[in-house]
């Protein structure tokens, strides 16, 4: 599931010559090599629009979860076309998979902009280039938020305020006499912070969160992952922090 990795440092003298580091990683089912050996797995995710100016999805951030080394892993992406001096990224999103034979899911929670819920594929097979497409509308609001969401229907109604420089309410509809919990990822997939509300059935609970991680600590500014469930039920949304 590894990548070759190209360096472009402008190539205007000897010294600044552009870098190619190869993968040598053998496995047979490594795209980059086909020699036979252990063998790891991979998955790429094309995002695309198929109404709207943001074509290629830039902002939505991207969530595999897998069982890789027999423990189970959260790989996030963000669709983004960063640039420097004479370089740009791909719109590809790449994941290295290990040994996991299949994707679990893989949940797409589109960029403000678009009105339809987040995305979500299970059982996801491995080792292909997959194309997530999706409509987007003009009107600004939270993918998960829905002004016609039913009182007893599980859904996130509103994360408030978005971005935000400090801290955020979530109103989530409960569907259940059963706990809401919710879980707050970096960009790197990594747990920062969980919380967890009593919720009775047809009720609008309210969880507070004050930017912090599970020491205290103010977290930096940049994109998070909310994942809020109830029982068997999910939903993710993006959350933006300034600093």
């Amino acid at each position: 599931g590894d990548l070759d990795i190209y360096v472009a440092r402008g190539g205007f003298t000897r010294a600044q010559r552009n870098l190619l580091y190869r993968n040598t990683t053998t496995g047979t089912a490594n795209r980059l090599t086909s020699d036979g050996g252990s063998g790891t797995n991979w998955l790429e995710v094309d995002l695309l629009r198929t109404s709207g100016r943001n074509r290629f999805g830039v902002g939505a951030l991207v969530t595999a979860y897998a069982t890789i080394g027999g423990q189970p892993r959260t790989l996030l992406r963000s669709a983004n076309v960063r640039s420097g001096l004479g370089a740009q990224n791909g719109n590809r999103l790449h994941f290295g998979l290990g040994d996991a034979a299949t994707v679990d899911s893989l949940v797409v929670a589109w960029p403000v902009g678009v009105n339809d819920e987040p995305t979500v594929l299970t059982n996801v097979v491995v080792n292909q280039i997959l194309t997530v497409t999706g409509d987007e509308d003009a009107a600004l609001q939270n993918p998960l938020a829905s002004s016609t969401a039913q009182a007893d229907v599980f859904a996130v109604a509103s994360i408030y305020p978005n971005p935000s420089a400090g801290a955020v309410t979530l109103a989530v509809h409960s569907a259940a006499d059963a706990p809401i919990s919710v879980e707050i990822f970096d960009v790197m997939g990594r747990r920062v912070k969980a919380l967890e509300a009593a919720a009775s059935a047809g009720s609008v609970v309210e969880i507070g969160w004050d930017g912090a991680d599970e020491a205290g600590r103010s977290l930096a500014g940049g994109v998070y992952v909310v994942r809020v469930r109830q029982g068997t039920e999910q939903q993710v949304a993006k959350l933006t922090l300034l600093r």
